[in-house]
């Protein structure tokens, strides 16, 4: 009995636990979804100006409207900024990304379970599991098969924009052959012929990597001369230039046909209605003195010494009367 209450003599004093005690939660408990690893490092600090800088400029609030594709990026641009020896890049992602969030997106953040977040892997997936849902995925993918060069919009415009949209959704698993055939096709006619003619006659006969490659190669050389660039015009000022041009080429057109015509089709000889020689009435040398011409209105002028006169009721050359006379004049 003497070593049990020595025993028991020895024992802290239990503390004493009112109800209040059970359901006021302890200062020292941690409730948040991300445990972060623990930095050896004493030259370790996040000053208040990246955290100033990434609450004004970095935000992402989970509305629709938002890419959490681009806030990942962009905040991973910034974190590769940061080096810290003996610091992982994991410690300053995980340290960090929590003031990125705002509105629905900060609030979602802190329902997840505790500790459920060990590294970075684990945020971006829990991330773009709820802000990249299946219904967001199938949505840009329309947006890519759907694609189609706008009007007034270079091929380079066409092709940043294209590229832009593939971007937008990282998972669209859509082959790169694919990918060119719908860019390819939904480019208007202009834009495909030059395509066409800088291959070589048809892009059919190449692959998916030349067609890619050469679209790459004829994009970078427009952007190393911007002003062959057509950019955006103010309105009337297109369709102005578009109708002159049409005019323009209207007009070469119709002197190619008139060329071809006269090519195709020779002069043909003069017959002089007098002798019946190769060459005009009026150069005739059957006439010694006087020489005949039909006016438009079917008179005859009779031309005689340089003298001029018209006379009335003389028969057209066409008629019978009128070759007798000059046969008559001939033999004189």
């Amino acid at each position: 009995m003497e070593n049990l209450e020595g025993i028991h003599d020895e024992r802290a004093p239990i503390s004493r636990r009112t109800m209040e005690d059970y359901v006021t939660p302890s200062p020292n408990t941690n409730w948040t979804s991300i445990i972060t690893p623990t930095i050896q490092a004493n030259n370790f600090d996040m000053k208040p100006q990246i955290i100033a800088m990434l609450q004004n400029h970095y935000q992402f609030s989970g509305l629709t409207h938002e890419d959490p594709n681009e806030h990942l990026e962009r905040f991973l641009d910034l974190c590769a900024t940061f080096k810290y020896n003996g610091v992982s890049d994991d410690a300053i992602r995980l340290r960090l990304f929590k003031f990125t969030l705002a509105g629905r997106a900060k609030t979602w953040l802190n329902t997840l379970p505790t500790g459920s977040i060990v590294t970075w892997e684990d945020l971006q997936k829990k991330f773009l599991s709820k802000y990249f849902s299946p219904a967001k995925t199938i949505k840009l993918r329309n947006e890519i098969s759907q694609f189609v060069q706008e009007s007034e919009e270079h091929l380079s415009e066409a092709w940043e924009r294209f590229n832009g949209l593939l971007k937008r959704c990282p998972n669209h698993k859509i082959e790169l052959w694919r990918q060119i055939k719908i860019f390819y096709n939904w480019l208007n006619i202009n834009t495909r012929s030059m395509i066409d003619v800088v291959s070589g006659g048809s892009i059919s006969k190449k692959t998916h990597e030349e067609v890619h490659e050469l679209i790459e190669e004829m994009t970078t050389n427009m952007y190393q001369y911007p002003g062959e660039r057509s950019g955006k015009k103010a309105a009337g000022v297109y369709k102005l230039e578009s109708s002159t041009t049409l005019q323009t080429q209207l007009e070469a057109l119709q002197k190619q046909v008139a060329t071809l015509q006269q090519q195709s089709n020779p002069a043909v000889a003069s017959i002089c209605e007098i002798c019946g020689g190769g060459h005009v009435d009026y150069e005739c040398q059957g006439w010694t003195h006087t020489a005949i011409h039909t006016t438009l209105a079917g008179e005859i002028i009779q031309i005689s010494h340089g003298t001029t006169q018209i006379n009335q009721g003389i028969p057209l050359p066409d008629s019978n009367h009128y070759k007798l006379m000059c046969n008559k004049k001939r033999i004189q």
